[in-house]
C-alpha cells in the first residue's frame, strides 16, 4: 500500500523509557489534499480514464489532477485498470508506468506516447493541400477503398486520409465500444492535425464513428467545422445479434446479407456447413465457388470477421445524443425515399441536418456515376463551410 500522507519530524517521540511513543505521533495535515481543486478531463484520453478509474475505485468525480493511489488504488486494482487499457483501447500499457505517473493528466500522456506508431491506423490518401484536412472513416467491414474511389472527386486542395479499423492486420485487438473506437481515432486524427477546426465523414457504420468523434472533440473544446455522413442510418438495429462472437455464423450471415451469395443452392449449403461449426470446410466451400478472392488466407478472413463483430457490437449499443454541429447527409435515394430521407437523423439532430439526396442504393452509391456526384457534393459543402 502506498502511504497517502507524508509528516516530517524533527525527532521521533519517545515515553520516559526511552521507547518510541506512537500516541505521540501529529495527525497528518491533509488540508492541502483536502482543498486541491477538481480539475475536469480535458483529453478523449483523460474522459476514457476518468471513466474507468469511477468504476473501479468508487468514485463519484475524478478530476485531471487526482491521484489513482490518493483515491484508494492498490496493486490488485491497477492490474485491473491496465487490463481494461488493452481491452477498451487495444493497447499495453506497461503496469510500472502508473506507479510512477500516478496523476490521472501525466499517466493519459504516458499512455499517448506508449501507442507505437507503426500501429496506426490512419492512411495518408492525398497528403498535400492547403485547406484543414478531411479525415474519411471506413464502414462496418474496416476498409477505405471507398475513400480512394472518392478521391478523384474530391476537391484537390484539401488533404485526404482515411482510418481503417483497428483489427484487420495481425497482431491487434479491435475494439467494441464506439466511445473507444472514436478515442483511439482521435488519437491518430490528432498526430496529424493537432488543433480545430476538424473536418470528418465517413461511410455507411464509419459515418456513426465519425459524429462521436466530433462529440468528443466538442467535450474538448475543439471546433468540428464539417461533419458528412454517407448514406448513415442514425440507429442499429442489428438483426439477430450475436452476444458471442462465432465465426462461422459471422461469415454465414456476412456472405449471404453483403449479396456475395445469391444462388439459392450455394445459400442452402452455406447454412448448412455453418451450421456444422467447421470453419475450414466453409472456407474452403466458398473458396471452391470463387465467393471470396483465392489469395485470402485463412487468418486474414477471421480477423476481417472479428472486425464485422466488434463494430456491430458497438453499433448495437451506441445511441447518437444532438449535438451543436451541422450535419450533411449524403442519403441513398434509391433506398429512402419510400420512408424516411432523413434515415433517423431529423429527430436526433432536428433543425440541425442538411440532407443531400444521391442517386443509387446503399452499396451503388458508391458506383460510377454516383460517386462523381456524391464527391461533387462533398467538396462543395466544404467549400461553404470554409
Amino acid at each position: 500500500m502506498v502511504p497517502s500522507a507524508f509528516v516530517v519530524l524533527d525527532e521521533m517521540p519517545l515515553t520516559v523509557n526511552g521507547k518510541f511513543d506512537r500516541k505521540r505521533l501529529p495527525a497528518p495535515d491533509m488540508t492541502e489534499q483536502l482543498v486541491k481543486q477538481y480539475e475536469p478531463p480535458r483529453t478523449e484520453v483523460e474522459h476514457v480514464l476518468v471513466g474507468i478509474w469511477q468504476d473501479l475505485l468508487g468514485v463519484e468525480r475524478v478530476g485531471r489532477n487526482d491521484d489513482f493511489f490518493e483515491l484508494g488504488g492498490h496493486s490488485l486494482l491497477a492490474v485491473q485498470l491496465i487490463s481494461r487499457l488493452r481491452t477498451r483501447l487495444g493497447i499495453e500499457i506497461p503496469l510500472r508506468i502508473l506507479f510512477t505517473k500516478s496523476i490521472l493528466r501525466d499517466f493519459a500522456i504516458e499512455i499517448i506516447d506508449t501507442i507505437p506508431r507503426n500501429q496506426s491506423n490512419l492512411v495518408a490518401i492525398r497528403p498535400e493541400g492547403i485547406t484543414c484536412p478531411l479525415f474519411m472513416i471506413h464502414p462496418r467491414g474496416g476498409q477505405i477503398d471507398y475513400v480512394r474511389a472518392l478521391a478523384p472527386w474530391l476537391s484537390n486542395d484539401r488533404p485526404l486520409y482515411g482510418l481503417h479499423a483497428i483489427g484487420l492486420i495481425e497482431g491487434e485487438t479491435p475494439i467494441a465500444v464506439m466511445e473507444d473506437i472514436a478515442t483511439r481515432y482521435l488519437h491518430e486524427i490528432r498526430s496529424i492535425q493537432k488543433i480545430g477546426p476538424y473536418c470528418l465523414a465517413g461511410y455507411s457504420s464509419g459515418g456513426m464513428i465519425a459524429y462521436e468523434i466530433a462529440n468528443q472533440l466538442i467535450k474538448c473544446g475543439e471546433q468540428v467545422l464539417y461533419l458528412g455522413l454517407i448514406d448513415t442510418p442514425a440507429g442499429y438495429n442489428i438483426e439477430n445479434y450475436l452476444d458471442d462472437f462465432n465465426e462461422c455464423v459471422v461469415f454465414e450471415r456476412e456472405l449471404i446479407s453483403s449479396g456475395i451469395v445469391t444462388n439459392p443452392e450455394e445459400v442452402k449449403e452455406i447454412n448448412m456447413l455453418s451450421a456444422f461449426n467447421e470453419f475450414n470446410i466453409l472456407l474452403n466451400y466458398v473458396r471452391s465457388r470463387q465467393l471470396i478472392p483465392q489469395d485470402l488466407d485463412q487468418e486474414t478472413v477471421k480477423r476481417y470477421l472479428k472486425v464485422c463483430y466488434t463494430t456491430d457490437k458497438a453499433l448495437q449499443e451506441y445511441a447518437p445524443k444532438p449535438i451543436s454541429v451541422p450535419i450533411t447527409l449524403y442519403a441513398a435515394s434509391d433506398e429512402n425515399n419510400s420512408f424516411d430521407i432523413a434515415i433517423g437523423w431529423e429527430s436526433v439532430m432536428g433543425g440541425n441536418l442538411k440532407v443531400v439526396p444521391i442517386d443509387g442504393d446503399h452499396r451503388t452509391i458508391l458506383d460510377r456515376p454516383n460517386i462523381e456526384w456524391l464527391g461533387k457534393a462533398i467538396s462543395e459543402a466544404l467549400a461553404c463551410v470554409n
